[in-house]
């Protein structure tokens, strides 16, 4: 059987090719769709791009507000430090990881942001929050990958958090918790955190 890690990091991997089929789907979906102008999608236009391209706050909305949503990418990508005990070169890795990730996370935003800007009027994409669906080839796709990121965090949060645990178990922090420190294989793999954190 294959370890642990190994399997998460090829399911993770089978996950990413979901996201970008997806990602693709809905860039492809937005030059190749009908346009649908009573649900507020028109099709690429410049005067579309210009007249949103400007920030208009809604009550209770402030640019801190918008940065949230794309703060869970960021803590998304760290989240992957937590497995640099799994890495053959953490000293690189880690960091051509990081940045990789990160690349491709802004390209991702800012594809959806110019596309969706470009062709899909304001208050549409103020009171549609699946627009994208609208505008993408196959609905289906564009839902798989909304899916799939989220079992792509729910698994980074059920590997990386057993090993944050087994730390601060090894570490005597807390008392009465040495046996959550406990670890099987030759990268010590965390077990007893792993079930602790299904449980929870």
């Amino acid at each position: 059987a294959l370890p642990i890690s190994s399997t998460i990091f090829s399911l993770q991997f089978a996950l990413l090719l979901v996201l970008l089929l997806s990602a693709l789907d809905f860039m492809v979906g937005s030059f190749i769709t009908e346009p649908n102008p009573e649900k507020g999608f028109l099709g690429w236009g410049e005067d579309l791009f210009y007249a949103n391209f400007y920030p208009n706050y809604q009550d209770g909305t402030t640019w801190f507000t918008v940065f949230g949503v794309f703060f869970p990418t960021i803590t998304g990508v760290l989240a992957g430090i937590n497995m640099s005990g799994d890495l053959r070169t953490p000293s690189t890795d880690i960091p051509n990881g990081t940045l990789a990730a990160l690349s491709t996370s802004t390209f991702l935003y800012m594809v959806f942001m110019i596309f969706l800007g470009s062709t899909v009027k304001r208050e549409a994409l103020l009171q549609n929050f699946m627009i994208a669906g609208l505008v993408s080839a196959t609905q289906f796709l564009l839902l798989a990958g909304i899916y799939v990121s989220s079992m792509s965090s729910c698994l980074g949060a059920m590997y990386g958090t057993p090993r944050v645990l087994q730390s601060i178990a090894n570490e005597a922090v807390i008392p009465g918790i040495g046996k959550l420190g406990q670890g099987r294989g030759p990268n010590k793999v965390p077990l007893n955190s792993m079930g602790i954190t299904a449980i929870i």
